[in-house]
C-alpha cells in the first residue's frame, strides 16, 4: 500500500488531536462506544 509522504503524517497528527467529547453531548439515544487499551496510536487518557 502506498500513501502520500505528507498525508500520511498529516493524517496521524489530526487522528491524534482531534476530539470528540464535546461532541457526545449531542448523541441523544444510546450508542454504545467501545475502546480498548491495546489502541497504542489513541491511548486513552488517565
Amino acid at each position: 500500500m502506498m500513501a502520500s509522504p505528507k498525508a500520511t503524517p498529516d493524517c496521524i497528527d489530526a487522528f491524534g488531536k482531534t476530539g470528540f467529547r464535546p461532541d457526545m453531548a449531542a448523541v441523544t439515544m444510546f450508542t454504545p462506544v467501545v475502546r480498548g487499551t491495546g489502541d497504542t496510536t489513541a491511548p486513552i487518557d488517565p
